[in-house]
């Protein structure tokens, strides 16, 4: 089973460290499937930014994309997200962050993507993938135990206790 975790680089790009929280529970998935489940290849796809506070999980099994890799050596100006994701979709730069994932990835086909926001860019790329959209329960913070949901539908649109 091939798996890309998606740990939404162009939302970080705009709030470097927000998703933190986020790679430590993909790390722990990462290395529950890979316990588990014979010939697991899981990957990560980030903001560059996470290697200075996190180089512990998924080496060798990273896919980071720089701040000029997002926005096409400096030639995308503003909030990268809001034009590829919300609203108004500017195809350039929806076409410019395919094919730069797309390379980026190497050849490697992800069978699920587990991800936390829409990307509906990321659907064009691994058009393929079983799309499991991961979110955490507003009950996560103690005296409760952690506790997630996966979402196949969308978004909010649908959840399955984990």
């Amino acid at each position: 089973m091939r798996v890309l975790f998606s740990l939404e680089p162009l939302y970080e790009l705009n709030e470097p460290g927000v998703m933190d929280t986020w790679l430590q529970w993909f790390a722990h998935m990462h290395a529950q499937l890979g316990a588990i489940i014979p010939g697991y290849q899981g990957k990560l796809l980030a903001f560059d930014g996470i290697t200075y506070r996190n180089n512990k999980d998924f080496l060798g099994d990273r896919i980071l994309l720089s701040q000029a890799e997002i926005r096409g050596n400096w030639k995308f100006r503003g909030n990268i997200l809001s034009k590829i994701e919300y609203g108004d979709i500017d195809t350039e730069i929806e076409n410019y962050i395919c094919q730069t994932v797309r390379e980026k990835l190497e050849g490697f086909t992800p069978e699920v993507v587990i991800l936390l926001n829409t990307s509906p860019w990321l659907r064009k790329v691994c058009a393929e993938a079983t799309f499991l959209y991961t979110e955490v329960s507003w009950l996560h913070r103690p005296p409760y135990p952690n506790h997630w949901q996966i979402n196949p539908l969308g978004l909010g649109k649908g959840k399955v206790l984990s």
